[in-house]
């Protein structure tokens, strides 16, 4: 099961959790809130503060959950990612959405955790449930489980996919 807090599937939770850290310093490969976090490091503390084992690679975290078709179907917490550069393979940034088409990211260095329009075509996975939907505790999907490639499933009410490409 995941660890550490409730899962409670609720996106403000997620909205409010994720404010708490605006104006900390963007910094790479950050992980230590005291510190600094890049924007895989506000992704991963703000869901594990909430109960989630996310992963910590913004490519992997752009895999999570259940694909969302647009902007205009996102609900607050769920999260934003973009793939911006030919070095590596799959997203590069994320960000956690706020609502009205705005979002909470770790931009790059030199600036601080902030609240900023969403930009271009994000890729949008939705980790908790559905809005009027309650998750059905499991297993399936969480790291460190015995999944099976593809398969779904939510624990303490936070959707989960392992496999599966976006």
């Amino acid at each position: 099961t995941a660890s550490g807090g409730t899962g409670s599937g609720d996106g403000q939770a997620v909205v409010e959790d994720a404010k708490k850290y605006l104006g900390l310093p963007y910094i790479w490969g950050g992980t230590d809130p005291t510190k600094g976090l890049d924007c895989s490091g506000l992704v991963q503390r703000v869901y594990k503060d909430l109960g989630s084992d996310m992963t910590r690679i913004s490519a992997d975290q752009a895999r999570f959950g259940s694909p969302v078709a647009s902007l205009a179907d996102a609900q607050p917490g769920d999260i934003l990612a973009w793939d911006n550069s030919s070095r590596n393979n799959g997203a590069d940034h994320v960000a956690i959405y706020i609502g009205d088409g705005k979002m909470i990211e770790a931009a790059r260095p030199g600036t601080n955790i902030r609240i900023s329009d969403v930009y271009g075509s994000p890729i949008i996975r939705r980790i908790l449930p559905d809005a009027g939907t309650t998750g059905v505790p499991g297993t399936t999907g969480v790291p460190g489980t015995a999944a099976t490639a593809g398969t779904s499933g939510t624990v303490n009410g936070w959707k989960a996919i392992t496999g599966t490409a976006f």
